[in-house]
């Protein structure tokens, strides 16, 4: 990679507004949404965004009992800015068994300063702010991003490397500056860091798109290597939307890939009538133990422009090549949807809840864990439609959905100062969703929803924070548990990247400086502020242990149309079950005689689809079986030419 293109800014972007709040205040309808289709979102790093998303009055707590400790004031900042968006800015290092944050500096004058802080003791402690770039070099920082680099699992700080990683606002020491590209750069141990400026993808990016502010990471160990992937900055007279990957090697100092995927083109997905807005989502990033990447888009496609699915891409060289994107069969989502009161027809993402936060895990070779939320739509318009949390998987070579949470729909309000006047808008961070492995082996998740609390005498909706998870090698989600449950306003939460084990978590999150009473109506608006003094606060919890799964419909298996049916070169088979039981799908003549088996293994409970290539089989009438246990069930499909 050309590194001396790394230093250089490439020409500013025309046209690219200030950062400003994103989205709308909490709100409940008493009414349905559309059921038209979902307008783009608007560039989410720079622009308002007017969110028309269905709510639904909150409900109150099914959790009576706080699980979080003490609170611990760890530090204070300028403002909430350092932690308010997607990215990597606290993690954990299994070989040190330490934890590391960064953030801005605490005052106006140091706020475009980057500073990094350690805890070796579990997160009881932390080192004092070691600041490792100066605005005066690039540009005032934002949103950064740490990566640790621990290929020999050493449980010596000296020996570990640090990737990191922000964007900038551009011109230098301009009251009215704008993002303009990326400051990255690497730290061994005890040395001085390298930071450089590195404004755009190098490479397949004829526009020159900028990098931009949110951010999804991947971290190869053994390469010493971590892969970004992100939605580009755009101008005035590029379309936004488009995605970028990037490869940061601290083995090396060097950039390892930086480009924009053919695969994951514009012209795959749904297009936009406006270049400042997009149907896109962020792309996601996670890696196997074999070094695969794997980057999981949920989007709007050109081929079905009204159904929003999932889908992967690939890649075994370090994010050089990528495969062409593998999207989930409709069949799972629309039969998940249908099988909880909604209408086939109609999409599982109204509004802008598909922008919504979310969540991604990769925990073995093609194993994989999406979290976001959907909108279960029926024909009622007097009724509310319910939210669901829910988790697209793939294991043994097909895909599912199953139900994690059922959530409010609600986002919270944010207030933030704009020339002097105080604007509202929907979070930034949505729910706050993430999704973390444990070193113990558990898929742990985190989010915000409404819970009415007593406040003032009066009974009002408030942000709780929420966990839920389950072994990886079980199906189940636990019970979603309360780890605020507080009349407060929760806001801008964070879990590390990874923790060693499901005890004992360490969560931080904002809490604005007030001088208000804290019983007062004054108090609770002030901690909707972000670009006010913050403190972060920490508290460690525990979550209930998972229960055991029950036993449900022994056979419990459904087994699908085809779609399409007729086929000619492909069709997708659905079939759902309600508990983990080995299936197999075999295809047979009409004689009996068995033709192919298309799939075979054990199976999670949820909804399920496989694609059968039908191209090399003979136009006729055949049957495809689904067989679990004893239990049996058999479809016609015919093939034509």
């Amino acid at each position: 990679m050309n590194r001396s293109l790394r230093n250089v800014f490439a020409v500013a972007i025309a046209g690219v507004m200030p950062l400003t709040m994103l989205a709308q205040t909490k709100v409940d309808l008493s009414t349905k949404a559309t059921k038209a289709a979902p307008a783009p979102v608007k560039k989410r790093d720079y622009e308002p965004l007017v969110s028309t998303h269905p709510v639904v009055v909150p409900t109150t707590s099914k959790s009576a009992k706080t699980l979080a400790g003490e609170v611990k004031v760890l530090e204070k900042l300028r403002n909430a800015f350092s932690y308010y968006t997607d990215g990597s800015p606290f993690v954990y290092d299994e070989g040190t068994k330490a934890y590391f944050r960064v953030q801005r500096g605490p005052s106006e004058d140091t706020k475009g300063n980057l500073f990094m802080m350690t805890s070796t003791d579990g997160g009881t402690t932390w080192s004092a702010p070691d600041k490792y770039y100066d605005a005066t070099l690039e540009g005032q920082a934002r949103y950064p991003s740490v990566l640790i680099h621990n290929k020999n699992k050493s449980t010596n700080l000296a020996d570990i490397s640090y990737v990191f990683y922000a964007t900038v606002l551009k011109p230098k020491g301009d009251a009215n500056a704008t993002f303009d590209g990326a400051i990255m750069g690497f730290k061994k141990g005890n040395e001085s860091p390298d930071i450089f400026a590195y404004p755009s993808p190098e490479n397949d990016n004829p526009d020159q798109q900028k990098w931009n502010t949110s951010t999804s990471w991947a971290t190869d160990q053994s390469k010493s290597a971590s892969y970004m992937v992100q939605t580009l900055g755009s101008s005035a007279t590029t379309q936004y939307g488009q995605y970028g990957v990037l490869g940061l090697s601290s083995a090396t100092n060097d950039i390892l890939v930086s480009k924009l995927p053919s695969q994951w083109g514009l012209s795959k997905f749904r297009p936009s009538t406006e270049l400042n807005s997009s149907y896109n989502t962020s792309p996601l990033v996670g890696i196997d133990e074999e070094g695969t990447l794997y980057t999981i888009i949920n989007n709007l496609f050109a081929d079905n422009p009204e159904l929003r699915l999932p889908s992967i891409s690939k890649s075994t060289d370090g994010g050089v090549t990528w495969t062409e994107l593998e999207k989930m069969p409709e069949a799972i989502l629309t039969d998940y949807v249908v099988a909880n009161g909604g209408v086939a027809t109609s999409t599982a993402y109204p509004g802008t809840i598909a922008y919504d936060s979310k969540g991604f895990a990769v925990y073995g070779k093609d194993k994989y864990s999406f979290v976001t939320k959907i909108v279960i739509q029926d024909a009622d318009a007097n009724t509310p439609n319910p939210v669901h949390i829910v988790e697209y998987y793939h294991e043994n070579g097909s895909w599912g959905i199953r139900k994690i949470a059922e959530h409010s729909g609600s986002t919270p309000l944010i207030l933030q100062d704009s020339s002097g006047t105080v604007v509202s808008g929907e979070s930034a961070m949505d729910n706050e969703i993430q999704l973390v492995r444990t070193g113990d082996g558990n898929l742990l998740i985190k989010y915000t929803d409404f819970v009415t609390h007593n406040f003032a005498g009066e009974d009002r909706a408030m942000t709780d924070i929420f966990y839920v998870y389950r072994p990886i090698s079980s199906s189940v989600w636990g019970t979603p548990g309360n780890i605020t449950n507080d009349a407060f306003f929760d806001k801008i939460s964070w879990l590390p990247n990874s923790v060693p084990t499901i005890k004992d978590i360490p969560l931080i999150q904002m809490r604005t400086v007030s001088t208000n009473d804290p019983t007062t109506l004054e108090y609770l608006q002030d901690q909707q502020h972000i670009d006010t003094e913050q403190e972060i606060i920490q508290r460690f919890f525990t979550p209930a242990p998972v229960g055991v799964e029950e036993e449900v419909n022994p056979a419990g298996l459904a087994l699908r149309d085809a779609k399409p049916n007729p086929a000619t070169n492909s069709v997708e088979i659905p079939f759902s079950v309600e508990r983990s039981i080995e299936t197999r799908i075999d295809l047979y003549t009409t004689l009996g005689e068995k033709v192919a088996t298309v799939q075979s293994g054990m199976t999670a409970p949820g909804f399920h689809a496989v694609v059968l290539n039908t191209e090399n089989l003979l136009s006729g009438t055949y049957y495809y079986t689904l067989t679990a246990g004893t239990a049996k069930q058999t479809k016609m499909l015919t093939i034509i030419r």
